[in-house]
This record gives C-alpha cells, structure tokens and sequence, in this order.
C-alpha cells in the first residue's frame, strides 16, 4: 500500500528495535509493505511511518556520511572514496573529517601527493595504511587505502603494478576475502587505464571472490561523451569482460562550467556494493566524496571501554561487601577452583559498589560543535549549487568551505597551544606524540612462507617464537650434569595478612591490569577487608603446593622494532 496514510517502514530501513514495535504497535494487524525497501510485512519486524524517512527516500539532496551510517545494517560496512588534490596540506583537515566519520571502513584516495617523510601515524592510527607516492623529485600523484585492522587487511603486490599508480589489499568477508584497490590515471598517461588491465589479470580474482576498484581515472564516464571517447570503449571492454561494472551514476567533479564522471567504482559483484552515492567534495578539492556500502560482513564486535570512578566510591562500604565473603564460601579441593571462586566474588563486590561507565568513542579534542554544524550547513550549500548551478550559490558554498578549513587548522593549533602551555602535561604530550608516530597495529603476519590473519593461529606463532628464546638447554641447569646440593626443606609456611595489606599498598596505580582485569586501584581500595582473604588463598597455595594456572596467564604486547611489520622477526 503505497498511500502516505498508510506508508510503513521496516526494522532494517531504520533501525528501531523489535520491543519498541511490539510495544507501541502491538495492535496493528493490517497487511502492508515497507516503502523504504518494498518487503512484505513479516510479524513485528516492522512499525509505522516515519515522514522524514520517507522525504529522503524521494530527495538524496540532503544525503550524509552519517545519515548512510544510520541506515546500515548490521552486515555492511562503509567506505568512501575522494580526490584530495594534496592531502599534504590538508592532514589536519583528514583527522577532522575522519573524527566525524569513525564508522568508516575502507577508505581510498587519489592525489595524495605525499612523500616518505609524512608517516602513516599522521595520517591515521585507527587504519592499516597502504599506499604509493610518488616522491618528493616528481610530486604530485600517489594513492591510498586505509582499511580497518578488524578485516584483518593484507596487502596484495606485483612486479606489474611498479610503474602504475594503484595499491591493492586483501581484507576479511565472511569466510572469504574481499580484493579492494585504488588508482589514479594522470591526464598525461592514457596508457596506465589500459595496463591496470594486466594488473587485473594477474590478481587471478576468482568468481567467488569479490573485488572492487576505486579511483581517478580521468575519463569522463558520462553517456553523452561515450560515443566520442575512444579511451572509454577501451576501458569499457576490458571491465566489461572481466564481469566489473562501474555502478557510480552522478557527475563527481561539478563546476560552473561543466560536470563530470571521472571518479569511478568498478565491481564483479554489484548486487553486494550498495548505497552509492555523490557526496559533497573532501576539504577544498573540486572532486566529491563517493560513499558506498558493501553487503555481507559480519558485525565487528568491539568490546566496550569501561571507566571506573575509584574517588567516587564508598571505601567503607566496598571492604565491608568484600569482608561478608568468607573462606569457606570460596573453598573447594583445587587451587584453580579457590581462585575462580575468589574472582567471581570479587568483581561481583566490585561491580557493585565501584561507579563506572562504558566509555564512548573518542572524538578528536579540536573538533568542536561549531565545526560540526558547518560542516552540515557545508553539504546543504553544495547540493543547492550542484541542483541549481547559480553563481551565488557556488560562491557561497566556497565561501564556507574555506572558513572550515581556516577554522579547523587554528582550532588544532590552539590545541597544540594549550598542549604545549601546560605545566605538568608530559603524560598528554607523549600520547599526543605517540599518536602521530604510530599507525594502527598490524593483523597480518608471514607465517611458515604464507600471509596469515587468523588470531589464533598468529597468537601460537608468537608463542612458540618466544618460548624458543628462553627453553635452550643450559648446561647449569641440565639435571644430567649439575651437583646434586643438599637443600633443607621449607615448612610451616605462614603468610600473614599484615604482610598482604602491606604490599597492596605499595603497588603502583599506574601499571595495567593483567587478564583479570584487576587494578591495582580496585586492590588500595579493598586492602583492608581483601586482606585476611587473600592470605588464606596464598595459605592454601602453599600447603597444596601449586599454583593457580591463571597465575601464569598474562598479556604480552610484541612491539615492533625495524624492517617489515609482517614478519615476526621484527
């Protein structure tokens, strides 16, 4: 039923939970479809118009990043691609934008203009960067992709691609692998349009396999030019027999005088790459910002960040919660068994009467709200241009599109200021300055000559390196060989709970907490009541004379020292 009295939307076109429905429109049983996606009512999955929804479906003239973001389902992830027409000057303006759009997967970029001296930590630490410059004697050029360390991405090479601008990787679908690459054909070099089809050939990309392609490619893929433009049947030909389809359909380069489609999406499996859509341009480049979704992947799970609030809790009432857990309700035959019990009990006492929050998603601290608004006002004032093609619209949208980037360069300067202004601020400066050293972690590894992404499989493979450094035979400890020493035996083993409450409170607050994610705040706090507890735990280790295996657990972080981050080595 396609009335707007009657227009429905469902759970998957605007998110709204199941209990929502079934609480504000359980007695609704009329049959109808979905006007967003034309599914048929099934059960509850569904509930009742939404006007503003319905006005975007008719008008994408006030489409966003975040509005494609709010829409997503669980298993799609978003991308982007832009020209940016030097991203030297324009780093500042790249960690704003990326602050704004942290969902943001995959991202590709063409006219980087970079060279080696700007690391991959200035451009991003939330991604996995790949990319090619240029160089600093030839200028200009060069492309990127970043790609979250989640999808476990793995960059993919070949003598082929040397003299081509365009980076190729490998990222995590399902149970398969998706292919992502980006390129920029420069106005001057027709030929490299052609050459990437070898490049093509030699991925050897299987049908099963999905694979999109991204980029400048300077070829204007209107369809009043087609019939003109020998490059494009070129190009159209050998696409079209390797089963890629270019699915961008709105001009990506919009000025006065013309409007063209050179910023392209090639792909071999379209009914996967949804939601495209010609966004407002990336900072002052005259390319706009392509959005797409890819269907099928599952749902990235990030553990929450929890902040405790240790100065607001009842020390009292903490150590008299812990106090009511005696011996006896913790003991059992094992020392495994004790210590589960204790653990249990006591982030249960924990949990209850220390304050805590889970925290949110860090947002860059120079982005403030008046940027923000800017930047929506920014995107309104340039759909108006593109629809009307008026002078004063255009200059007006240019008028802001610079004030934002003055605004956000002297917004990150004044942080810098400030930064810099105070007294005691070593601790900030450095996780500032980390910050820009360091990209994000590599999930890759070279593991017995073969590229792995597997977790499991790469944390065995550290294990048995590291354990190989520190299990060689040593001829001072071999039974065989060294002198058998009378040793008296130790007995009567007491540990006294002074003794505990006594190193509980010279512990420093500033280490990490180990697996069990116990603190060395959360002890201070429970040092009187935790005391006699543990005692009698360390009591009972001894006596039985074994450890708890969770004793032997820690984190270990391998920090990488030089050379390739894939190779274990290094």
């Amino acid at each position: 039923m396609k009335n707007k009295e009657e227009q429905e939307n469902c759970i998957s076109c605007v998110q709204i939970s199941p209990n929502h429905f079934r609480k504000s429109f359980k007695d609704r049983n009329h049959n109808w479809i979905c006007y967003h996606c034309d599914l048929p009512k099934l059960n509850d999955s569904y509930f009742s118009t939404d006007e503003s929804l319905i006005e975007s479906e008719t008008s994408t003239s006030d489409i966003s990043i975040d509005s494609l973001n709010t829409t997503a389902t669980s298993e799609s992830i978003c991308g982007v691609l832009f020209n940016a027409r030097s991203l030297k000057n324009k780093l500042r303006c790249l960690q704003t934008y990326l602050g704004q759009n942290t969902h943001l997967s995959i991202i590709g970029i063409t006219e980087t203009w970079l060279t080696d001296t700007v690391p991959d930590g200035v451009i991003s630490n939330q991604h996995v960067i790949f990319r090619k410059d240029r160089g600093a004697n030839k200028g200009g050029g060069g492309v990127l992709l970043a790609i979250k360390p989640e999808l476990h991405p793995i960059q993919v090479t070949h003598p082929s691609m040397e003299n081509v601008e365009c980076v190729w990787a490998e990222f995590s679908v399902n149970d398969g692998r998706w292919l992502c690459g980006v390129f920029y054909r420069p106005p001057s070099k027709p030929n490299s349009a052609l050459e990437l089809e070898e490049i093509v050939l030699q991925l050897h990309i299987e049908k099963d396999k999905g694979a999109t392609l991204l980029g400048d490619f300077n070829i204007n893929w209107l369809a009043d030019i087609h019939i003109i433009n020998n490059l494009y049947s070129r190009v159209s030909n050998w696409t079209s027999s390797l089963d890629f389809q270019q699915i961008v359909m709105d001009p990506t380069r919009i000025t006065l005088a013309s409007s063209t489609l050179i910023d392209l999406l090639f792909t071999n499996y379209p009914e996967r790459v949804c939601d495209v859509n010609v966004l407002d341009p990336f900072s002052t480049s005259d390319h706009c910002v392509v959005a797409f979704k890819i269907r099928g992947f599952p749902r990235i799970k990030r553990n929450p960040t929890k902040t405790n609030f240790y100065a607001k809790t009842n020390v009292e009432a903490i150590n008299e919660g812990i106090g009511n857990i005696t011996w006896e309700s913790i003991k059992c035959e094992s020392v495994n068994g004790v210590w589960s019990n204790f653990i249990t009990k006591f982030m249960e006492c924990v949990n209850l009467h220390i304050p805590h929050r889970n925290q949110r998603r860090k947002t860059k601290p120079w982005i403030f709200p008046e940027i923000k608004k800017m930047a929506v006002k920014k995107r309104k004032l340039f759909n108006r241009a593109r629809r009307s093609g008026n002078i004063n619209d255009w200059t007006a949208y240019k008028k802001l599109r610079n004030k934002i980037r003055y605004v956000t360069n002297r917004s990150h300067s004044k942080y810098i200021d400030e930064l810099m202004g105070k007294a005691d601020n070593m601790k900030q400066f450095w996780q500032y300055v980390q910050s820009k050293r360091k990209s994000a972690n590599c999930s890759s590894f070279v593991i017995n000559d073969t590229m792995c992404s597997d977790p499991r499989t790469i944390a065995n493979a550290f294990n048995s390196l590291f354990e190989s450094y520190f299990t060689q035979n040593d001829p001072l400890t071999d039974e065989s060989t060294s002198p058998r020493l009378e040793v008296t035996t130790l007995a009567n083993i007491i540990v006294h709970p002074i003794v505990v409450f006594r190193k509980i409170m010279k512990l420093s607050v500033g280490k990490a907490a180990g697996p069990d994610g116990i603190t060395s705040q959360m002890l201070k706090l429970c040092a009187k009541g935790l005391s006699p507890l543990l005692a009698d735990v360390f009591n009972f280790s001894l006596e039985s004379g074994e450890l708890p295996s969770a004793w032997k657990c820690a984190n270990i972080a391998p920090v990488h020292k030089k050379l390739s981050k894939t190779n274990q080595l290094h």
